[in-house]
Order: structure tokens, then C-alpha cells, then sequence
């Protein structure tokens, strides 16, 4: 039997029972649809989410800090601490190794705490200490002004004056202020115990009055609230602040930014830094750890979406198995004439596979079309609350249009393969059955 009369045996047989191969296909259509379907709106949380988190911060940049257990004092760390120290012969290391493009340690101000003061409205703000010429290197994407810092010049995070306090109504407000190239002043403040009668607390306050140099363009990450100051500023702030010098070597910096040239770069260095002790805190490790869990989602779903199509097969097996009971003469007579046991077994096993097939490219299709029905629709609820999800705190009054379900094209090629497959397995029983009868016994069959 040649392919020619195979695909010509197949369509007269499926389409003299239109009725029966409908139903079959409509369990079909409904397994591979669910399949797409609850696999695409695992895709589609995942899409959002990624993006959501890629916006954060950059992929190739990441922050190095140790442990909270080796922050504790030198006499009060654990012994594994002893060698996890943010100091200058780290940041050597880290600067020869391959596929740097910046490393820059960076210090708090530990004023306690340190308010911001632009005319009548105060609030208070976190200072980082970073190297004047370093801090272009580190990828922090500038919005306006300049990336220059300096004695009397700051860069600024968008978000540093979001919430202010208004001294003279003595209310909050949170006005849109411009902050760029004006004058503000930084109160520094120090708490300091006197040892009297009644153990007074005493408080000293150092006004540093700075100029605004730069914006920086909103992330949605820590950047959007910082205040950046050149390191050595911060550092002899920090000496008047807790009273005693400071020993980098021993004290160790409060965190290390590296700025990689891509990420594959950056999940080795990432690596090498983990297993020598160190905490490493970058947007592609949450990205990583929502990829897996959305993997196993979306095989979750798969496997819901998979019992669907189980039931269709059912469906296909009892089908064929119909069939071979009202196409036994016919079965007989092909087998008379010359046809092959593995000829029959071809045949109903196309035949199987085919309805496999048909039923996925139609549910292929509706899986499309409702796919692009809900990502484009009005009622989007995704695009309602987009803003509220988002990152960067546009807010629902900036709403877009998000991805509820992707469907990528290797999705519908696997769901089609699949659900033939599917049909296949079906009907390898009706097919072996049909190919072992007897021809006589078969034209006898009433």
C-alpha cells in the first residue's frame, strides 16, 4: 500500500463518519486548547514578571555585601567571617577579573538619622559614599544633569524627595519637586550618652549644605531613594559620627558594586564570590529564582491541561475501535485482495493519528485566537492594576496593556506534535486488533 493510497483510504473513511469524527475532534480541540491556554498564562506571568524585575536593576550589576552574621563586631564573628571582609585587596581581585567593566566600594552615612532640607520641607534620606570617578562606570542610568559628584555636589535618586514634610503646617505633603541644580541642606546628626544624673541624651546636628548636580533616571530599585557623595566626605563624616577612626581593613566597607560586561560573566563571578562567603544581591538571581518556579507552573498547568487530552484520547481509542467493528467485511475484503496485517495496521493507526492531528490544529488555532482576544481586550484586568504591580510606582493613571497569555510558536508546533502523538498511541489497540483478523471470519461478519 503506497502513501498515495493510505492518505486516499484515511479521508474516504473519516469523512463517510463526519458526525463521529467531529465529537472525537471536539475532545481533541478542548485537550490542546487547555494545554496552550494554561501553559501560555504560565509564559505570560513569568513575561511580567521578569520584566517587571529586569526594570529593578541592571542584569550585569550586582552588589557584594557580607553575611549579617560578619557585621557584628571583630571579637563577636563567627570564625568563617574572619576572611569575608570588604576591603581593598577584594576589590583588586574583583577588578582583574575578566569581563569587569567597574567595581566600586560604597559606605553609608551612619548619621541616625540624616534629614534632607530643601526650603520649608524636611525629610529624611539614606547617603552613599562612592569614588567621584567610579561612579560613571557603575551603570546607574542618569535622567538629567550630571553624573559629577563632589564636596559640595550630589547625585540624587528621582525618588529621594517622593515624601516630605511640610515644617511650617506641620503635615506631610508629597509635592513634584525639581531638585536639580538646587541648593539643599543635609542635617547630619550624632546621639551621643553623657554620663550625668539623670543620664541625658544629647543630640548634635551638623548642617552640610550641597548642591544638586544630577538625577538619576528612575529604576524602581534602591538608586531611586539614595543620595550619592564622594566616599572620602562620607568617610570623615562617619569618623565625627561614631566618634573613633576607621580601619577599612578590619571594619571592611558596607558594600561593593561590580558592573559586568554580560550576565554569563556576572553568574560566574557570582559564583566564585558565593563560595568564598560572601552575600550577593543582583535583579538576575530573583530572576533566576522565578524562572524555576515558574517552570514548575507551567508544568503544573501542562499536566492539568494534559488530563484534558488523556480524556480525548479515550475518545480517539473508542472511535477506532467503533470503527473496526463496523468496517469488519470491509477489513476482510481488503484483505483479500492482497492487503498486508501491516497494511491495515497503517491504516487505522493514520487514521488515529490524523484525528490526533486535526484536533490539535484546531485547537491550536482557537488557543491563538483566544489568546490575542484576551491580550487585547478592554477589560484586561492585567492593565488595571499594571501600574500598582509595576516597579517603578507609575500608578493606575499609567496604564498599559500587559501580556495576560504568550504563545510562542514552538508552543503550537508541541502542542499539534503532541496531541498526534496522542491520537497515535490512541490507536496503536484498534489497529492491532483490526490487523490480526482472520479474512474469512472477517467476510463472514454480519
Amino acid at each position: 500500500m503506497s502513501i498515495l493510497d493510505l492518505i486516499y483510504l484515511v479521508r474516504g473513511n473519516l469523512w463517510r463518519r463526519k458526525t463521529r469524527v467531529l465529537m472525537t475532534l471536539g475532545g481533541v480541540l478542548i485537550g490542546s486548547t487547555t494545554i496552550i491556554l494554561l501553559v501560555a498564562l504560565g509564559l505570560g506571568m513569568q513575561k511580567n514578571m521578569t520584566e517587571s524585575i529586569g526594570k529593578i536593576g541592571d542584569l550585569t550589576t550586582m552588589t557584594v555585601q557580607v553575611p549579617p552574621e560578619c557585621t557584628l563586631p571583630p571579637q563577636q564573628r563567627p570564625q568563617q567571617c574572619k576572611n569575608a571582609i570588604l576591603n581593598d585587596g577584594l576589590i583588586e581581585k574583583i577588578r582583574k577579573t575578566p569581563q569587569v567593566r567597574g567595581v566600586a566600594a560604597q559606605v553609608f552615612l551612619k548619621g541616625s538619622p540624616t534629614y534632607l532640607r530643601f526650603q520649608n520641607m524636611e525629610t529624611n534620606v539614606v547617603v552613599m559614599g562612592v569614588e567621584p570617578a567610579l561612579l560613571p562606570s557603575l551603570g546607574y542610568p542618569l535622567g538629567r544633569g550630571e553624573l559629577k559628584i563632589s564636596a559640595n555636589q550630589v547625585v540624587v535618586g528621582p525618588k529621594v524627595a517622593e515624601y516630605m514634610f511640610d515644617l511650617r503646617k506641620n503635615q506631610p505633603v508629597t509635592p513634584d519637586l525639581d531638585l536639580l541644580g538646587a541648593w539643599v541642606d543635609l542635617n547630619i546628626q550624632r546621639t551621643s550618652n553623657r554620663e550625668e544624673a539623670d543620664r541625658l541624651v544629647q543630640n548634635e546636628v551638623r548642617r552640610l549644605r550641597v548642591q544638586v548636580a544630577g538625577v538619576l533616571a528612575e529604576t524602581g530599585g534602591q538608586s531611586d531613594y539614595v543620595i550619592y557623595y564622594p566616599i572620602n566626605e562620607v568617610e570623615r563624616w562617619n569618623r565625627w559620627l561614631m566618634g573613633r577612626p576607621i580601619r577599612r581593613e578590619v571594619d571592611g566597607y558596607d558594600q561593593i558594586v561590580v558592573k559586568m560586561a554580560d550576565t554569563r560573566s556576572s553568574a560566574s563571578l557570582d559564583a566564585a564570590l558565593t563560595s568564598a562567603g560572601y552575600s550577593i544581591s543582583t535583579a538576575r538571581k530573583i530572576i533566576e529564582q522565578f524562572n524555576r518556579f515558574f517552570m514548575s507552573l507551567q508544568l503544573m498547568l501542562g499536566g492539568i491541561g494534559g488530563v484534558a487530552l488523556l480524556i480525548s484520547a479515550f475518545g480517539i481509542g473508542n472511535t477506532m475501535i467503533m470503527a473496526i467493528y463496523e468496517r469488519t467485511r470491509e477489513i476482510g475484503l481488503l484483505k483479500s485482495l492482497g492487503a498486508k496485517n501491516g497494511d491495515i495496521f497503517k491504516l487505522f493507526l493514520a487514521e488515529a493519528a490524523v484525528l490526533g492531528l486535526l484536533g490539535g490544529i484546531l485547537g491550536a488555532g482557537l488557543a491563538v485566537g483566544l489568546g490575542e482576544l484576551a491580550n487585547h481586550s478592554p477589560s484586561n484586568w492585567f492593565s488595571q492594576f499594571n501600574g500598582l504591580m509595576s516597579p517603578t510606582g507609575t500608578g493606575i493613571g499609567g496604564m498599559v496593556e500587559v501580556a495576560i497569555l504568550v504563545i510562542p510558536e514552538w508552543l503550537v508546533i508541541f502542542a499539534i506534535a503532541f496531541t498526534t502523538l496522542t491520537g497515535a498511541l490512541a490507536g496503536i489497540y484498534p489497529a492491532l486488533r483490526a490487523a490480526s483478523m482472520q479474512p474469512l471470519d472477517a467476510l463472514r461478519h454480519e
